[in-house]
């Protein structure tokens, strides 16, 4: 009973956007340099323009009128060619061939910066896909992970992380799709600033310092609010796919952002329940909107299931490696765990030794009465990666379930026994309706005297 399967998941699901959060800041810093490279870029196409065409850094409309030259014909479709080799899955975005023999000076312009944002989309559809699968993996296994499957259950190409990426959630459209809408605004920008800049009379400097700014800033919120949607998307869409795969599962409660002050929408909607095959994103399930960072948590997520899971995927793994024998491999397992006096295999790492013995060896040593405790220790290498360290039975009060990791160490063992035990007395006094109905109260209760009396026991066990 520490503290609840929905907080569980609700922690999990904080653990996994940080480390989310430092994915996209390393993402962001890249794109940026990219944006900037290309900047330098255009401005460069833009000064040899000015420099080829103008007189004292000025255009003269009507001279622009005239005809592509064969030279610059010749680049405008070399480089064409050369994106149509590189990205052919993008080829039919380019222009017809026919059309370049058509172009005027101004056009060629107008194309050669279409271009560019052509080259930029498929650079940026390419980034996106690879982050946004791995996004995808993250959270899959996330949700596996805490119904006892272990961390790596989905491998990056399993078709419950490929489920979530690319749909079409948004107003109809995919990421693609967005990224490309985003490209094609950003190109009819640019090349009308051009042209009024050229029909004002606006020298280099100006035309090239608006472009500059358009550039850059734009692209640069648009990716940025693209990620971070699409990312709060495969956060929860990627989990719940997991979780909808198990008919256990049938409804989601929806949960605002805890780290900032939510809209309106999304406080009303949150701690409301759905069920999980009526979620529409935008509708009843996040996100709700640009830069929405809402999530959700599953009501019916119950620690009982995480623990039969997680000694069903142990029994399996036992039973695939180890020989069977007159009395079964899994029994001669257990009795290799309980006789060592140093774990081994996956549990190598934790200090004390999982067994009984030693829980009530420590015990003893911090004067800790264990009378009416019964302590099971449960050994399942899928819970080394959760972060949980006991849990106290609400039907067979007394009985306290220790987790590989409450095995840590000395500290991390006894805090465990205390914060459990808290637990145990508060189910005597309270009884269980109303500690369930006060968990998060009580959670709070048992941390402080852990911390309390942890602090006490170690003084009086060092005198």
């Amino acid at each position: 009973m520490s503290t609840p399967s929905n907080i569980y998941w609700a922690d999990r699901q904080a653990q996994l956007a940080a480390g989310m959060a430092k994915d996209e800041k390393r993402l962001y810093a890249k794109f940026s340099a990219y944006y900037e490279r290309e900047a330098a870029r255009l401005d460069k196409a833009i000064a040899a323009f000015y420099a080829q065409y103008g007189e004292g850094n000025i255009l003269e409309y009507r001279q622009l009128l005239q005809s592509l030259s064969d030279a610059d014909r010749r680049l405008l479709m070399e480089r064409m060619d050369e994106f149509a080799k590189k990205y052919p899955e993008y080829a039919h975005l380019l222009s017809v061939r026919e059309d370049i023999y058509k172009l005027s000076r101004l056009e060629g312009l107008r194309q050669s910066i279409a271009m560019q944002q052509l080259e930029m989309g498929a650079y940026e559809q390419q980034q996106a896909q690879a982050f946004f699968t791995k996004q995808s993996q993250r959270f899959a296994n996330g949700a596996a992970e805490m119904m006892g499957y272990g961390t790596s259950f989905y491998s990056i190409d399993s078709d419950m992380v490929k489920l979530a990426v690319g749909n079409p959630w948004c107003s109809g459209k995919s990421f693609s799709e967005r990224i490309w809408d985003n490209r094609t605004k950003l190109t009819q920008t640019l090349q009308s600033e051009v042209v009024n800049g050229i029909i004002r009379g606006d020298d280099y400097h100006k035309t090239s310092r608006i472009l500059q700014e358009k550039f850059k800033t734009v692209s640069k919120n648009n990716i940025e609010r693209l990620v971070f949607t699409e990312d709060t998307y495969l956060q929860n869409e990627s989990a719940m796919n997991v979780f909808a795969s198990d008919p256990d599962f049938e409804e989601y409660t929806f949960m605002a952002r805890k780290n900032a002050s939510p809209c309106d929408l999304c406080k009303a909607l949150s701690g409301k329940t759905f069920r999980i095959e009526e979620r529409r994103p935008g509708e009843n399930f996040p996100p709700m909107h640009p830069w929405c960072g809402c999530t959700f948590t599953i009501p019916q997520l119950d620690i009982r299931k995480v623990l039969e899971n997680g000694r069903k995927r142990a029994a399996e793994k036992a039973q695939r490696t180890l020989t069977s024998g007159a009395d079964g491999g899994i029994m001669r397992l257990n009795r290799e765990l309980e006789r060592r006096d140093k774990n081994i295999g996956a549990f190598a790492d934790l200090e004390i030794p999982m067994q009984k013995k030693h829980v009530l060896n420590l015990c003893e040593k911090y004067n800790i009465n264990t009378k009416g405790i019964t302590f099971k220790i449960q050994r399942s290498e899928s819970l080394l990666a959760l972060p949980f360290y006991g849990s106290t039975d609400y039907n067979d009060i007394g009985r306290i379930d220790l987790f590989p990791n409450a095995f840590t160490d000395e500290e991390q063992l006894i805090r465990t026994v205390i914060h459990e035990k808290c637990h145990v007395e508060q189910l005597k006094k309270y009884g269980k309706k109303y500690t369930q109905k006060h968990l998060q109260e009580m959670e709070k209760q048992a941390y402080r005297f852990e911390n309390i009396y942890y602090i006490i026991l170690r003084r009086r066990s060092q005198n």
